[in-house]
């Protein structure tokens, strides 16, 4: 019975070492659900990893509650195995004693020294129990040891495969979340790509576009100058006096070429206002994106840095080592 005692003893140290080192992977989890707060913009969804780290947490504290009932019930073992042992232990000092006053007895002789007349002691009976009861007293006793001990030894074994049930399903979570993460991070990394991608595109267009606006915007002064001139000419020819004063080929050239010189102005300001327009739409195109990368790389710092780096530093893997430290309790790894 003492050796059972120090077995569930050592069983709940494990398991009370158990519901201890779960509080690290609860509140990284916890942690992890408050730094996926900071994502921004359209990354602000409830996810897969939300949702696994969620569960996770739910999994560790449902862990700990079986723990927590766990270490009460060896505690209550606890209690009834020492009563036991104490019952046992009282009826062996009780045996004793009385075998050693039975040994006195036996070994008193008409010679003995202290022996002597006790009037009256033959009528005095003071006994608690006959030969039945002390049989009874005594079977009872090592029946209750033994059927605490069997109980103590079947809350042993519930506690292993308690424990061994807690650390597969925390095993499993962990890893769940660690799968997703790695998902999300390789999903937001290839979106942030084409992103980059798409901005480079737009960046092209944009100094494409810058070009041809800077050519449309030359060639209307151009032509503006040039109407200068054709006006300047036209206006030296309307200086000529009496006859010369004539509507001849050359002023109608020139007043043909006015007309052409201003439609042609009229089509570059309208290709430059719609050049600039296209203009203003690529620059809007671009701060979009670079505004969806900006929130794919806090995205990524949040779930590559906060999450992943922390953790990697809190192995929970069968290849690294178990869970719990179940060794006295010969468990298997998580």
């Amino acid at each position: 019975m003492e050796t059972e005692q120090i077995n569930l003893q050592e069983h709940r140290r494990v398991a009370e070492k158990a519901l201890a080192d779960t509080q690290v992977p609860l509140a990284l989890s916890e942690e992890s659900l408050l730094q996926r707060e900071k994502r921004t913009g359209i990354d602000q969804v409830h996810d897969e990893v939300e949702r696994l780290l969620s569960k996770e947490i739910l999994t560790i504290r449902k862990c700990q509650d079986v723990m927590k009932k766990m270490i009460e019930r060896m505690k209550i073992q606890q209690q009834l195995n020492r009563a036991a042992l104490h019952l046992c232990d009282q009826d062996v000092q009780d045996k004793h004693h009385a075998q050693g006053l039975d040994d006195r007895a036996h070994q008193l002789r008409n010679s003995s020294y202290g022996i002597g007349l006790q009037h009256g002691i033959e009528t005095i009976d003071n006994t608690i129990s006959d030969q039945e009861s002390w049989l009874r007293a005594t079977k009872d006793n090592i029946e209750r040891c033994q059927r605490e001990r069997e109980c103590s030894e079947r809350v042993r074994g519930k506690v292993d495969s308690y424990l061994r049930a807690c650390a597969n399903e925390l095993c499993a979570a962990f890893n769940a979340v660690n799968v997703a993460l790695a998902a999300k991070i390789s999903e937001t990394t290839a979106l942030k790509d084409k992103l980059q991608e798409h901005l480079q595109k737009i960046s092209n267009e944009i100094r494409d576009m810058e070009r041809n606006i800077a050519l449309l915007r030359k060639s209307i002064v151009d032509k503006e100058r040039y109407l200068k001139v054709v006006h300047s000419r036209l206006n030296q020819m309307n200086l000529r006096r009496n006859m010369e004063l004539c509507h001849d080929d050359p002023m109608r050239g020139l007043v043909c070429e006015v007309g052409e010189i201003r439609h042609t102005i009229v089509i570059l300001k309208d290709s430059l206002q719609e050049a600039e327009c296209a203009m203003c739409r690529l620059i809007k195109t671009r701060s979009i994106l670079q505004n969806q990368i900006a929130v794919k790389e806090n995205s990524l710092q949040v779930d590559s840095r906060c999450l992943v780096g922390r953790r990697r530093s809190m192995a929970m893997d069968p290849d690294i080592g178990p869970l719990f430290n179940l060794d006295p309790c010969n468990q298997q790894r998580c």
